[in-house]
């Protein structure tokens, strides 16, 4: 789990986000008032973003998606959403608690887990949506593939074989999506195959 909030908050104080004002505080974690109010403005910008392109035909309508911050992104895109830490999944919800941390914040969505229930999409990052320089979209995917190693490497350690791997798909020439996916490739490629993979 330590590895995984790492990551995080490497994005948050290396990745700034085109979206959100100069003037942030860069904090830990979310716990002032101000951070929470442009972290759900941040959300309800990419919820409406996700949906405009599931409107233009770019994103499916009926992929599964999984994040932590369970709100504007399944309400707007009106994808199946799997609470990683399971507020709206009763199997999550029930698993054993591996270390004390947050409350809400202390049981996982195994990546096996994932993968049973169809996830393609599993929001690793703050964010799912990245634009800018090829550097900050590098910097975005590195940050992706160390938050993959980290799954992975818990992962092993229950026994389970399943993975996740990193993936950016290119929505314009300085656009992406960029977020990890447990399925098979070939179960991959059937959801979202169609959209180029960049290699910033």
């Amino acid at each position: 789990g330590a590895s995984i909030a790492l990551a995080g908050f490497l994005l948050f104080t290396s990745v700034r986000p085109a979206i959100w004002p100069e003037k942030r505080a860069v904090a830990p974690g979310m716990e002032t008032i101000d951070i929470i109010r442009i972290y759900a403005e941040q959300r309800r910008y990419e919820g409406r973003l996700i949906a405009r392109l599931i409107d233009e035909g770019i994103l499916p309508r009926d992929l599964v998606l999984c994040t932590g911050g369970a709100g504007a992104l399944p309400y707007y895109s009106e994808w199946t959403t799997v609470d990683y830490f399971g507020l709206n999944d009763a199997h999550i919800a029930h698993q054993p608690i591996e270390g004390r941390g947050n409350p809400g914040h202390e049981r996982w969505a195994s990546v096996a887990y994932q993968r049973e229930r169809g996830v393609a999409i599993f929001q690793a990052l703050p964010k799912l949506y990245f634009g800018g320089t090829r550097e900050a979209l590098r910097d975005a995917v590195l940050l992706a593939e160390a938050n993959a190693r980290a799954h992975n490497r818990r992962e092993a350690a229950a026994g389970s074989d399943a993975r996740m791997r990193a993936k950016c798909l290119k929505l314009d020439t300085r656009h992406a999506l960029i977020f990890l996916t447990p399925l098979h490739e070939v179960d991959f490629l059937r959801e979202l195959g169609h959209l180029e993979a960049c290699s910033p």
